[in-house]
């Protein structure tokens, strides 16, 4: 799926990273919950925002692993191995 064209939009990490930050000092802020309404609104936002920052991480951690384990399995019949069971949606092999 290719990323969003607009700035701002859903795969604009960055942006995503600073209104998470935004969105942890308003939900710090003394006196949220006087108005639930608001406060619910907020920390259902900042869940959800924190849900896909964690899950672009992953996704880049993965797929810096993969890079590494492509670059072993250039060099190493083992690690082709792994690799190959990694595509296939494999867990890799615990050391």
């Amino acid at each position: 799926m290719p990323a969003c064209p607009k700035p701002g939009g859903s795969f604009d990490v960055d942006s995503k990273h600073r209104e998470l930050e935004q969105l942890r000092r308003k939900v710090a802020r003394p006196g949220l919950w006087n108005d639930p309404d608001r406060a619910t609104r907020l920390t259902r936002r900042l869940g959800a925002v924190e849900r896909l920052v964690t899950r672009v991480e992953s996704l880049q951690t993965e797929l810096e692993d993969a890079e590494m384990l492509a670059d072993l399995a250039v060099r190493d019949s083992a690690a082709f191995a792994e690799l190959a069971n990694v595509a296939k949606g494999a867990q890799p092999a615990a050391s």
